[in-house]
């Protein structure tokens, strides 16, 4: 005889819910069946397990079960069983495990239609097996208790005429699928971005902590190789970024995973920390030009002085390897507020210079300015990471102060003819702002007298340190006025004759 069935399968007590296919081939003294167990209903709260959810699991088994002819008391059957899921009951709430299977065998003794005795043997997976006796009570309602006790009744239940109406060989009881319930939950944003040195949120989000939140495990290897760091406790926890390194990879993983006070995780939650710049203070940064902010310079074409530009980090570490990054900008804006960007440069009037920056030290960039032949002001402007900071330059024909130098006339002794050969010696004590000789001055400093007719002017020297002297004479009497220039600054002084 052959057959298939159906069945559904509904567990009152916990609502769960399945549907069983199954194909059944029985002979005298032999059964054959094979089922299939498909989940009907989905994830339910455990009432054994706690924090635990539960469903049917599906599966397959097939079954073998005969007697022996001679002696049909005496049976014996086989079985085969899988099921599918990660955390499977096959063997008890307690005994879970993944895709279990299992081979069961067992041997029966049947003194009498009404009794059976059993005993049987389950080996699973991994070592996981069970052992069951048992007795069983088969009772035929309609069928006379004296045949039910009859010994030579057996021998026709073993046979195909008087089994047809047994039950079909099944597994009855729905063999569970566990899994963890989500007790605790959190969350990252996607991606974090700041500048070097940084301290800044996490931006950790506790959706949910049935238990409470006791502890949260993070893990950024690479971040913390380079010197960053994650601190805080509870929910608030907030991350130091490393330093910026120029022309790099400055993209760090940092994940992470709650534990709630009974000891149970979260899934595991990542974001992404970026570093966008070298997070460089502007408090703690400086650019100096020989050491200021502003400086006057000579004219000159050839007089230099160092920019220096100090990088420095809210902690006042140095910011290195940032070279490539800085940005210059220099503008020069000339006696009349010309600009001479807008000019051609030519030999007698050059435009102040500023060479490349170098790294001298951790954190310290390096350039040289060099002037230009014209006078003006000159401002240079650095720019790193959309930071800037600028420094200025007055660039001096000369570097004598008008207002403390002074320009004085010497007269002969007795009267002054005008021969050609008697002479005035006009002297100038040439000084800076501070005071201080300004030395050199020779070359650039002209006497001009506003009448040269028969007016002869020596040449001018340094007859000290910043005090300059030259004579003058005439062939003609009267006034000689006596201008001394150096480029724009002038003096004049009347010399009589």
């Amino acid at each position: 005889m052959a057959g298939v069935n159906t069945f559904i399968d509904h567990d009152l007590s916990r609502s769960h819910t399945r549907i069983g296919v199954g194909a059944e081939y029985w002979r005298d003294y032999l059964k054959l069946s094979a089922n299939g167990y498909i989940r009907a209903s989905g994830w339910k709260k455990s009432p054994d397990i706690e924090d635990y959810q539960e469903r049917p699991a599906n599966g397959w088994d097939i079954r073998a079960e005969g007697y022996l002819p001679a002696w049909p008391q005496l049976g014996a059957s086989l079985m085969y069983e899988q099921y599918y899921g990660d955390e499977v009951g096959l063997f008890g709430k307690d005994k879970r495990q993944k895709d279990p299977h299992a081979i069961s065998a067992e041997v029966t003794y049947t003194p009498v239609p009404l009794l059976t005795l059993s005993a049987g043997h389950k080996q699973g997976k991994s070592g996981e097996n069970d052992t069951r006796f048992g007795l069983e009570v088969n009772y035929r309602i309609g069928e006379p208790l004296e045949k039910q006790l009859d010994t030579d009744s057996i021998r026709e239940r073993r046979m195909l005429a008087g089994s047809r109406y047994d039950l079909v060989e099944r597994n009855n009881n729905i063999v569970l699928e566990y899994r963890k319930s989500e007790v605790i939950r959190i969350a990252l944003p996607e991606r974090i971005e700041g500048k070097g040195g940084q301290t800044l949120s996490l931006g950790l989000v506790v959706s949910k902590a049935t238990h409470g939140l006791k502890n949260v495990q993070w893990e950024a290897p690479s971040l913390l190789a380079e010197g960053g760091k994650i601190t805080g406790q509870g929910s608030q926890w907030q991350v130091t970024l490393p330093a910026y390194r120029p022309g790099k990879d400055n993209y760090y993983a940092i994940s992470a995973v709650a534990y709630d006070n009974k000891g149970n995780t979260s899934k595991r939650v990542q974001t992404e920390v970026v570093i966008t710049g070298a997070g460089m203070s502007a408090d703690r940064t400086a650019l100096t030009l020989d050491g200021q902010s502003r400086i006057q310079m000579l004219a000159n074409g050839n007089e230099q002085k160092p920019l220096v530009l100090s990088l420095r980090d809210a902690e006042g570490q140095p910011v290195t390897g940032m070279k490539d990054q800085i940005k210059t900008e220099l503008t020069f804006k000339p006696a009349g507020n010309i600009v001479t960007r807008t000019l051609k440069a030519t030999k007698s009037q050059a435009k102040p210079t500023l060479g490349e920056f170098t790294e001298t030290e951790a954190g310290v960039y390096q350039s040289v300015f060099t002037t230009g032949t014209q006078s003006g002001e000159a401002t240079i402007t650095v720019s790193v990471d959309g930071m800037s900071k600028t420094v200025t330059a007055e660039l001096r024909a000369t570097m004598m102060d008008v207002a403390n130098s002074t320009l004085s006339a010497n007269e002969p002794s007795g009267d002054v003819v005008a021969d050609g050969q008697q002479a005035y010696t006009l002297t100038l004590t040439a000084v800076d702002s501070e005071g201080n000789p300004v030395t050199g001055e020779a070359s650039r400093l002209r006497f001009v007298p506003q009448d040269t007719n028969g007016v002869t002017v020596g040449a001018i020297s340094e007859i000290k340190p910043g005090v300059y002297s030259a004579t003058v004479s005439s062939t003609r009497a009267g006034n000689v006025l006596c201008v001394l220039s150096a480029s724009s600054i002038s003096w004049a002084h009347y010399n009589k004759r």
